[in-house]
């Protein structure tokens, strides 16, 4: 039972309370405010509210104080954030120093491993360029994307690395490791297979478009006109006219050059790792899953320290569990490195380069 205050229930109205922009205890503000709603009325009538009259009231002043209460908080927090900011800055750059003093060594032999891979099929690439033959050669022109994306998939592994987030790192490895799958297997086919893949954009283009219009006004957006979205069903069709209908599925491009595991069901992931000789790197792939999806292997954190007698959740970076992403990037790379050099212009130095490449990735 709370204290009992005297005062009409039926004639006062509680007016919502002003709260500080740091009030750490929101309930006796709420609970001082109702009491002094009822104050007023006390003298005259002696009432005394009932325990649902005062939780009544109370539910009132909270609806009425909580958008100021909000935008109180959200002032502070925009305060903090311009005040606080060379603040955190120096926390996070003390940290991910921790990381170089621990880790140090190895991230810079994965950096120089990154940049080397870059420039090589750069320059590769270029060579190709100038004599002509990259723009007609549909297979060569793939490669050439998926080793700039395994170039920024690899960066982007470093940076996470770098700041200690190794689970994130991880689940960008897995990216790396199904290019390094895919390059693989376009370098080891004709360049028709390559045509395939690029133009199969097309099918996962048309299916979000179908997929989006359902739900536009929910997001806000005009939808995408039926004109397009005829010409991009159109569009598809007359792929699948071209490769069959198998070429709708999300690897249907690869449909009819890998064989699929069980005869008769469509191409996985799987299919084209085993035909790229990388099935044994598949216990990697599903545990890399894991910092993608939102299952709960996932709440495994690489970063967590081996200790059972502590509970502790991480939020941020960590200097553990680095070793393993840094390793499968690697890996990747020296992968890819394999499908592109058979399609690159023969030279002593490139050759040379290349397997300088690879001879970082045991390191």
């Amino acid at each position: 039972m709370r204290e009992p205050v005297s005062g009409s229930v039926t004639q006062q109205s509680a007016s919502a309370p002003e709260f500080p922009a740091h009030d750490h205890d929101l309930e006796q503000t709420l609970f001082d405010a109702v009491l002094a709603s009822f104050a007023e009325g006390a003298e005259r009538s002696g009432e005394i509210p009932s325990d649902d009259e005062f939780d009544a009231r109370l539910t009132q002043v909270a609806e009425q104080a909580l958008p100021r209460l909000t935008h109180a908080m959200l002032d502070a927090a925009l305060v903090e954030a311009s005040v606080g900011a060379a603040e955190r800055r120096a926390r996070r750059a003390e940290f991910q120093a921790a990381v170089r003093r621990g880790w140090g060594d190895a991230l810079n032999l994965l950096e120089l491993l990154i940049d080397a891979f870059h420039e090589y099929g750069r320059d590769g690439l270029l060579a190709t360029g100038r004599a002509g033959s990259l723009a007609g050669d549909a297979r060569l022109s793939a490669l050439g994307r998926l080793h700039a994306r395994a170039c920024r998939t690899a960066y982007e592994v470093l940076s996470l690395l770098e700041c200690g987030l190794a689970d994130g790192a991880l689940a960008r490895c897995r990216t790396l490791h199904e290019i390094a799958i895919v390059g693989t297997v376009l370098g080891a086919n004709a360049p028709v297979v390559a045509e395939r893949y690029t133009r199969h954009a097309a099918v996962r283009a048309e299916r979000a478009m179908r997929d989006f219009n359902p739900h536009h006004a929910a997001l806000g957006w005009e939808p995408i006109p039926a004109a397009a979205l005829q010409a991009a069903a159109a569009h598809v069709e007359a792929l699948v006219e071209e490769y069959g209908s198998r070429y709708r599925h999300d690897y249907g491009w690869a449909d009819g050059v890998v064989a699929p595991a069980v005869a008769g069901h469509k191409v996985a992931i799987q299919d084209l790792e085993r035909a790229a000789g990388l099935a044994h790197y598949r216990p990697f792939g599903d545990w890399a899953s894991g910092s993608v999806h939102a299952g709960p292997q996932g709440l495994q954190s690489l970063g967590h320290p081996l200790d059972p007698t502590r509970e502790v959740l991480y939020a941020g970076g960590s200097t553990s569990g680095l070793a393993d992403p840094g390793q499968h990037a690697a890996l990747s790379l020296g992968h890819f490195v394999a499908a592109l050099a058979p399609h690159l212009p023969p030279s002593l130095e490139r050759l040379a380069r290349g397997q300088a490449v690879t001879g970082l990735v045991p390191r």
